[in-house]
């Protein structure tokens, strides 16, 4: 590369930021994580609660939005009710996943998970708005995600 496309000032500088893979989604380290599969099931849930939070913001903030405003009123609040009650789970599994107690597992302790608490609901009625819908399969999944969090934290549970 010459000297003048290095100083060229109409050449544009790397984002670090765009170019940096995301740890979110990268693959869990297969050595730590085969010695200890409470990481690992750590990891997984964490990556799949990030992503079901990308799509649950991406249609209930998007296409999911339009689409409510045509629904009539009743069912409007329905929506924004379910779409709320998604987001919830989603911080709640989040939160548990990030408590800083769980940093032990990391540490190599033999270190039971806190307890996860938090009701788990039946699944979206047939009649309901979002049944057939893709806010249906992501509530659906955020419903699964606090299924597996409770499972998860009374297998590993503290002693």
């Amino acid at each position: 590369m010459s000297q003048e496309a290095e100083t060229d000032p109409q050449r544009e500088a790397p984002d670090p930021q765009r170019e940096a893979p995301d740890p979110r989604r990268e693959a869990p380290d297969p050595k730590r994580n085969a010695l200890d599969p409470k990481r690992d099931a750590l990891d997984r849930l964490y990556r799949e609660t990030v992503d079901c939070g990308d799509m649950a913001r991406g249609w209930f903030d998007g296409p999911g939005l339009t689409w409510r405003q045509i629904l009539p009123i009743d069912h409007q609040a329905m929506v924004a009710s379910e779409s709320l009650a998604t987001t919830a789970r989603l911080m709640s599994v989040m939160s548990w996943l990030l408590d800083p107690a769980h940093a032990r597992v990391d540490a190599g302790a033999d270190a039971g998970l806190k307890p996860f608490r938090l009701a788990t609901e039946e699944s979206l009625d047939a009649s309901h708005p979002l049944s057939r819908q893709p806010g249906g399969t992501i509530a659906a999944k955020s419903r699964e995600l606090v299924a597996r969090a409770a499972a998860m934290s009374a297998l590993y549970q503290e002693y």
